[in-house]
């Protein structure tokens, strides 16, 4: 399976109806250039990113967060993104400038960056949980929950009736999607590739409605969002449609058997609320 060549066909017909993709903000678009001339060390980073105090706050808001394990507090940004490694710290730059790209206020979209939010940090623990057999920095899982329905919020400033309802309930997006005759996982994925985000997170992102054994098995960050989609759902009681049907496969690809199923749900859970409270 490639995802590398031309736009799906519904791509192209958001496109053409007019959709506005947030362009790579300025300052990841300098990063990119530092490195494609392999010229970018930690203070680069640090000055082009303290340019942008809003930027500034979300990254030390992140690198403080229990699930990238400073366990001291850190006095600059430089300091920060040092600890953290040039990698990882590219990977929370890059999700700490989506929400001030997409932007948008109403408590639709508050609801929709919560649970982005939510998604984020589950993926982000399940992928360090399940490191050994997956071999994921939790930091790329955590931008890939953080970014997976970054098509929603686009969508919404496009179409004014789609999800205006995503306060009270989380909707059935196949069916907004077909309102508006388009698809917000291959929006969401077009965007995460002009911001140059990594492949995996790009496809999935783009395949993070479907679960079939051998995309799975190709693609374990998949099985991560899926699996940290269903715990979040699990954690606030909310249905969920076709779990058990996908769950053998998803918990297979990421190492957990039938015989651990219960205590990684039971770790993972009791790790999500400990990291909700901080």
């Amino acid at each position: 399976m490639n995802d590398n060549t031309t736009p799906a066909p519904e791509i192209e017909a958001s496109l053409a109806k007019g959709i506005h993709l947030p362009p790579q903000p300025r300052v990841l678009a300098e990063i990119d250039a530092l490195l494609q001339r392999n010229a970018c060390s930690l203070r680069q980073l640090a000055a082009l990113v303290g340019k942008d105090a809003g930027l500034t706050a979300r990254v030390f808001k992140v690198v403080h967060s229990p699930l990238f394990g400073l366990r001291r507090e850190v006095s600059s940004l430089e300091q920060a993104l040092s600890l953290l490694g040039l990698q990882p710290a590219l990977v929370i730059i890059k999700g700490a400038a989506l929400r001030d790209a997409v932007g948008g206020e109403g408590k639709s979209l508050e609801a929709f960056w919560e649970r982005a939010n939510d998604i984020a940090l589950l993926c982000g623990l399940i992928a360090r949980r399940q490191a050994e057999v997956l071999g994921i920095a939790p930091g790329e899982a955590h931008l890939a929950g953080l970014f997976h329905d970054c098509g929603v919020p686009i969508l919404m400033q496009r179409f004014p009736g789609y999800c205006q309802n995503l306060h009270q309930a989380w909707p059935d997006l196949g069916e907004e999607d077909a309102a508006v005759g388009t698809c917000h996982a291959a929006v969401g994925a077009l965007l995460a590739r002009n911001w140059k985000l990594p492949e995996s997170v790009c496809r999935a992102i783009r395949h993070h409605h479907e679960v079939a054994d051998d995309l799975l098995a190709e693609l374990p960050l998949l099985a991560v969002l899926l699996a940290a989609t269903h715990l979040r759902n699990l954690f606030y009681g909310y249905a969920e449609a076709g779990w058990e049907k996908s769950e053998p496969a998803v918990l297979a690809a990421l190492g957990v058997s039938p015989l651990t199923r219960n205590e990684f749900v039971d770790e993972m859970l009791a790790q999500f609320e400990e990291n909700l409270s901080v």
